[in-house]
């Protein structure tokens, strides 16, 4: 019998977009990409949906100094891999099965297709992938979130329409962003604002 592994995503239209909504999340938190292996990533027939978030091997060795070898586990590592699982199921509705691995680890033992997840390119041409959480800091943080800000404000996205809450009935807009400030009118026109 053929083979039925094509090397696409098998997950489909949704689907997809949520596992991508979802890597994103994981990107932010761990300054990583996640990627798509196994079944999932070769064809449309799978019995869960394998993610792998590898990390540099100091990076990873930090996070899990007792995970020393890739066929043992250590209480931290699985309670974490386990509560993001979870939490990628519910975001997505996929059995998703979700493990961090060491960069060595993965290139030496795992070869195979990866997807990378969590990456998206807009339209108008101005990135939209996570920076990478090297620095995480709260100054490092507010960085990034500024970067985005002004990609943004860039892109021509009204100042006055980034970080706002949506009012409720008879209230006025809320700066979610306290470091946004309100734009003049020709601000406004031009899409400008201060940060």
């Amino acid at each position: 019998m053929p083979s039925t592994e094509t090397g696409a995503i098998g997950v489909g239209m949704p689907a997809v977009l949520h596992l991508n909504a979802f890597a994103r999340e994981i990107t932010n938190a761990f300054g990583a990409t996640p990627y798509l292996v196994g079944s999932a990533a070769r064809g449309k027939t799978w019995r869960d949906v394998d993610i792998r978030l590898i990390l540099p091997d100091d990076h990873f060795d930090r996070l899990f100094p007792e995970h020393t070898k890739p066929d043992r586990t250590d209480d931290l590592w699985s309670l974490l891999c386990a509560a993001i699982a979870e939490l990628g199921r519910q975001r997505t509705n996929l059995p998703i099965d979700f493990q961090i691995q060491r960069a060595t680890d993965a290139n030496t033992l795992y070869p195979g297709i990866r997807h990378a997840l969590g990456i998206a390119h807009h339209p108008r041409g101005y990135d939209t992938t996570p920076t990478p959480a090297g620095d995480t800091t709260a100054a490092g943080t507010l960085a990034r979130a500024a970067q985005g800000i002004a990609a943004l404000k860039n892109a021509g996205v009204p100042a006055a329409s980034i970080g706002r809450r949506a009012p409720a009935s008879g209230e006025e807009p809320t700066d979610v962003v306290g470091a946004i400030t309100a734009p003049s009118p020709d601000e406004t026109a031009t899409g400008g604002g201060q940060l």
